[in-house]
């Protein structure tokens, strides 16, 4: 059922010229690590809880799946840098040009953090500012999350009108 589920959903925001895929920070850099270096992902202090089936699964999605309907947002792009701050100096220069790449093949959308604030406080408090952006633009412009993310996995997708799928849940998928 989980498989079908998780197929569907690729499908149907994958066919949908509309919709399009925003990547949760940790899944951004569990990409980039491994675009990197492959080993690095369990010797990375940030990412070496992730499998390099999970890293696979995350390519497949960001490359085959979804690579001319990527977002972000300034919030995960900021997590994502300061998140690869422990990589050694060599490490950083490579993982910079990486990440500038990749950062080109993506729509940044850009939430003011005083409306999130003002509007969204309950879920600022619960989740954070980075979390409650993600929330706030997933809903108005209908995209996919995907996330490692637990609790704001199930949060967005009891919203109803929006879905997120958990990197756990794509693996024994693909």
């Amino acid at each position: 059922m989980l498989i079908k589920y998780v197929n569907a959903t690729i499908k149907d925001y994958k066919n949908n010229i509309n919709k399009g895929l925003l990547v949760d920070s940790n899944l951004i850099l569990v990409y980039l690590i491994g675009e990197l270096n492959q080993n690095f992902i369990k010797d990375f202090s940030r990412t070496k809880t992730y499998t390099l089936a999970d890293y696979k699964n995350v390519k497949k999605i960001i490359e085959d799946d979804f690579q001319k309907k990527l977002k972000t947002t300034p919030n995960i792009l900021t997590e994502v840098n300061s998140l690869a701050n422990k990589l050694t100096e060599n490490d950083k220069e490579e993982f910079a040009l990486l990440f500038s790449r990749l950062i080109e093949q993506m729509d940044e959308i850009y939430q003011e953090s005083k409306e999130i604030v003002s509007t969204n406080t309950n879920v600022v408090r619960r989740f954070g500012l980075t979390d409650a952006v993600i929330v706030k633009i997933v809903k108005k412009y209908d995209l996919l999350l995907l996330t490692d993310d637990f609790k704001l996995s199930g949060y967005i997708n009891k919203l109803g009108s929006v879905q997120s799928l958990n990197i756990r849940h794509v693996y024994s998928s693909h």
